[in-house]
């Protein structure tokens, strides 16, 4: 394109806008690229993973728990109406 705008329809100006605008992109992929690996960045990455897994670590506890509690329920509601459950099945 640079050697040859005639060839693409372009005048001067129009190369100059897409050199500008080329050169500005390639700019703000560098910087954000600068910044995706800058220590600051990678440590709040790091912290914010630790603080998802122990999020998750946290709920999986408390669910752990509440299933542990109704597993519990249940055997006390099966011990309790045992007698009531065997005479159903003794009469069917």
């Amino acid at each position: 394109m640079n050697s040859n705008p005639e060839k693409f329809k372009l005048d001067r100006r129009e190369v100059k806008i897409r050199q500008q605008f080329v050169a500005t992109t390639r700019k703000t992929v560098e910087d954000i690229s600068a910044d995706m690996t800058s220590p600051a960045t990678k440590g709040k990455i790091e912290r914010d993973a630790r603080d998802t897994l122990m999020a998750t670590s946290r709920k999986t506890d408390r669910v752990t728990r509440m299933e542990k509690a109704k597993e519990l329920e249940n055997q006390d509601f099966i011990q309790q109406n045992a007698p009531m459950l065997v005479r159903i099945s003794v009469t069917s």
